[in-house]
């Protein structure tokens, strides 16, 4: 499942690429490295196990960009589940963060749209009832990947209101729907 995602948004991705034209692909302009935006979003967050669906809280820095057509960013996010299983809940935390390449399409719209791949470190933590035998568990998924489509609508003066959708793919995978507001810096 996880292979068919990241095929499917790869292919999307260079039909999109010449989609736009060859224009942007020959332009030569350099990287533009610095701090962009800063932003907050909160949303659901849907694990890919018997976990209950939960809230997110997720940061996003914009860090500049490479070309005219491919952006960096920065994110951290934080979500916390549970399953209730044998009378109890267990809950399931995932911390992490990472670095994403966005595709940054040149379109003539109020709206900006993005779509991005990324690799993240995520610390995952299982946590038990106090009354069981199991201990609570950590394990921490380095270069673990994620997919994210994230839309950017201006606002007067220096705000953006932005909304993503985000797959973190990973042993639990977590699949997130965020809105929230991003300042220009």
């Amino acid at each position: 499942m996880k292979r068919t995602i990241i095929v499917a948004f790869l292919l999307l991705l260079v039909a999109g690429l010449f989609g736009q034209g060859m224009g942007n692909l020959t332009k030569k302009t350099g990287p533009d490295f610095g701090l962009k935006t800063v932003g907050l979003r909160v949303g659901a967050v849907i694990p890919s196990t018997k976990y209950d669906p939960t809230y997110g809280i997720s940061g996003t820095v914009d860090i500049g960009t490479l070309t005219d057509f491919l952006g960096m960013g920065i994110e951290l996010e934080y979500w916390k589940a549970k399953q209730h299983t044998n009378g109890a809940d267990v809950f399931y935390r995932a911390i992490g963060g990472g670095l994403t390449v966005y595709y940054l399409p040149t379109v003539e719209w109020k709206i900006k749209p993005k779509a991005g791949l990324g690799l993240g470190v995520y610390s995952y933590k299982k946590d038990y009832p106090d009354n069981w035998d199991q201990t609570d568990k950590t394990e921490l998924n380095p270069f673990e990947p994620h997919l994210e489509i994230q839309l950017d609508y201006p606002l007067e003066g220096d705000f953006d209101l932005t909304g993503g959708i985000r797959a973190n793919l990973s042993n639990i995978s977590g699949y997130g729907i965020y809105i929230g507001a991003e300042y220009k810096l």
